[in-house]
């Protein structure tokens, strides 16, 4: 018993006084409230930080692409990595102050949409009569992969197209590709095969060391409506500029600036040959630039880009092992309706087929 009170005595000696205690837990409670407060300012500093550094992202993307070379080079980057720091920023904004979690989700949507590309085809939903034959194009680069002849010759028959228009390809792919009784022309790397009959009438070459393969050829193509002009496109690519990055980092802004001035020069030259986006012209296939490139937007954006009006989703065309880019269009003159647009499946190339499906507004304004 005895014990018992002197154990008692000890523990009563060893608490502080009532007052002492007291402030002793305001201070733990205020030192606990400071580091809660600058862990809250961090998180938000955080995820206002990731919401202006994507909209930098966005913006270089779409006013700087082709303009400076260092927003070229990421326009070709992989695009779905953006969308990592939102959703970083979002688990810890869950955490610590789920008010602001519509920040890193506002994030996420700018990715996911404008930054890669998501198209909604709301433009092909405006009421617009037309009155002419539908006439179905394929756009596709035979690329540098293993081509399935055998899947891109269903495509064409399942799709049914009326034009299949291709590039880096030579006259026996052609002739293979084609159905019985299609019409088949190759300019140098640059073919068409064609339901209806037609005729070239002028072939844009390259000249040594500038390239192998011609840069822009004419044909006039003979469809229920009348004369149709089309051309099959393929600029230079950005490849050399991108592999430049890769291996001599050093020299990449001055190879980047170079590629991005020849790849201005041949757009600007080939814009010329197609005379314009009045009327019935139509120019597909691989433009080697997305539509945010300035190079497009001075050279081809007075045409309407099939997609970019009747296609859903990113309709990347391009494609390396692990993302791709929509550099391959069907540009449609004033003249034309598009109705609908949308990617083919792989067909064994580095490039995915494009099908458009246009439709005179007035069959008489058909070229003649």
């Amino acid at each position: 018993m005895n014990k018992l009170r002197e154990r008692r005595r000890h523990a009563w000696a060893s608490e502080p006084p009532r007052g002492e205690a007291d402030e002793l837990r305001r201070i733990r409670s205020s030192h606990a409230s400071g580091v809660v407060r600058v862990v809250r300012r961090l998180v938000t500093w955080l995820a206002w930080s990731c919401a202006f550094g994507l909209l930098a992202v966005w913006l270089l993307l779409a006013f700087a692409t082709d303009r400076w070379w260092a927003a070229t080079l990421l326009s070709y980057a992989p695009r779905w990595v953006w969308a990592g720091p939102p959703l970083a920023v979002g688990l810890l904004v869950g955490v610590v102050r789920p008010r602001l979690l519509w920040l890193p989700l506002l994030c996420l949507l700018l990715v996911v949409g404008p930054i890669m590309g998501f198209r909604v085809p709301w433009r092909a939903l405006l009421p617009g009569a037309a009155e002419g034959h539908s006439l179905r194009i394929i756009s596709c680069n035979c690329g540098t992969g293993k081509l399935d002849i055998a899947a891109l010759s269903e495509f064409i028959r399942e799709s049914q197209a009326d034009v299949v228009v291709l590039q880096e390809c030579h006259s026996s792919l052609a002739l293979a590709l084609a159905p019985p009784g299609w019409t088949v022309d190759n300019a140098w790397g640059l073919c068409v095969i064609s339901r209806y009959p037609f005729w070239q009438v002028d072939v844009l070459r390259r000249k040594p060391p500038d390239g192998w393969r011609d840069l822009c050829a004419h044909y006039r193509i003979q469809t229920p409506d009348g004369a149709v002009d089309l051309f099959n496109v393929h600029p230079r690519s950005a490849r050399d500029a991108l592999q430049t990055a890769i291996t001599h980092s050093r020299k990449t802004p001055e190879y980047t600036e170079d590629n991005i001035s020849r790849r201005r020069v041949e757009s600007r030259i080939a814009s010329q040959f197609t005379g314009g986006s009045t009327g019935s012209t139509i120019v597909a296939g691989d433009f080697n630039l997305s539509t945010n490139s300035a190079i497009f937007r001075r050279y081809w954006s007075d045409y309407q880009d099939a997609f970019t009006i009747a296609g859903w989703g990113y309709g990347n065309t391009w494609f390396s092992s692990w993302h791709g880019v929509r550099i391959d269009h069907v540009l449609a003159g004033s003249d034309w309706r598009v109705q609908e647009s949308w990617v083919g499946p792989n067909v064994g190339s580095d490039h995915r087929p494009l099908f458009a499906e246009l439709k005179l507004k007035h069959s008489s304004t058909a070229l003649e």
